[in-house]
C-alpha cells in the first residue's frame, strides 16, 4: 500500500541550480511512500551527477547530453526523484504551462532496483501529481513499451496527423537509426521519441505514442522504463 505524506513546501534551489527560480506552481512538494522507498517532487533532492549518467551515458535519447544541459533541463521542468534512504534509484521529469498540458519524460529507473514496480509507481504517482493541479493532457513516448504505460491509462495519440515539429538537434539522426535498427521496431510513422525541438510545454512531435522506452535504451517491459525527452 502507498502512504501518502501531507503536502509540504519545497526549500531554496539547491547550489546545482544557481539563479533558479521555480514557478510557483513548482514550489508545492509532495512525497510518496512505498515500502522503504520514498517519492518525491523535492527538486534540492535530484541527484544531479547521477541523473546525468543515466541520461548521458545509459539512455539513448540523450546519449552524449551534458552536465549544463541535464541542469538547465532539470530547472525548467518539474523533478520526480524515487529514493531509497539519500540514494536515489528513480527519475522522471515533466515539462508543463502548469495549467493545460504536460509531456513525461526522462523516466529511468536504476537497473539494479528493476523488478520492484517503480516505474510503474513512478509514473502512477506523476499522473496523480499533475492530475491534483488540474492538468488534463498529458503525453510521452515509446519505443517499445506501449502496454507498460497503457496500464497507467495512456492511449495511442489520437490526430497523429495534426502534429509537425522542427527537430535541429545534432543527435536526431542517431535517434531515428536507432528507433529503425530494434529488432521491435518503432511505431510506424513515428520520427523519434520525443517532442518537437523547443517545446517545453507545447505540442507532441509527429506520430508520437503514448507510453515510454526502455530506461537503459533496449527494451525492459515490467519497470525499468524511460522516455524520450524535451
Amino acid at each position: 500500500m502507498n502512504d501518502f505524506c501531507p503536502e509540504s513546501w519545497s526549500r531554496p534551489p539547491a547550489a546545482e541550480f544557481p539563479g533558479s527560480v521555480p514557478f510557483g506552481r513548482f514550489r508545492r512538494v509532495t512525497e510518496r511512500r512505498r515500502g522503504q522507498y520514498v517519492l518525491t517532487e523535492d527538486r534540492d533532492r535530484v541527484d544531479l551527477d547521477r541523473v546525468h549518467r543515466w541520461l548521458s551515458d545509459e539512455s539513448y535519447w540523450a546519449a552524449g547530453r551534458e552536465r549544463d544541459v541535464v541542469a538547465r533541463s532539470i530547472d525548467g521542468s518539474l523533478p520526480f526523484s524515487v529514493l531509497l534512504g539519500e540514494e536515489q534509484v528513480g527519475f522522471a521529469r515533466v515539462v508543463t504551462d502548469g495549467a493545460t498540458f504536460a509531456w513525461i519524460c526522462d523516466v529511468f529507473v536504476d537497473p539494479a532496483h528493476r523488478g520492484h514496480g517503480l516505474g510503474t509507481w513512478l509514473v502512477d504517482s506523476i499522473v496523480a501529481s499533475l492530475t491534483d493541479r488540474g492538468i488534463l493532457r498529458l503525453l510521452l513516448a515509446t519505443r517499445d513499451a506501449h502496454e507498460v504505460y497503457r496500464r497507467s491509462g495512456f492511449e495511442p495519440l489520437a490526430g497523429a496527423q495534426r502534429f509537425m515539429e522542427l527537430d535541429r538537434r545534432p543527435t536526431r539522426n542517431a535517434i531515428l537509426g536507432f528507433l529503425a535498427a530494434d529488432p521491435a521496431g518503432p511505431v510506424a510513422g513515428s520520427p523519434a521519441d520525443e517532442p518537437p525541438a523547443g517545446s517545453q510545454a507545447g505540442e507532441p512531435s509527429a506520430g508520437s505514442q503514448a507510453g515510454s522506452s526502455a530506461g537503459n535504451g533496449q527494451g525492459e517491459g515490467q519497470d525499468g522504463v524511460g522516455t524520450g525527452t524535451a
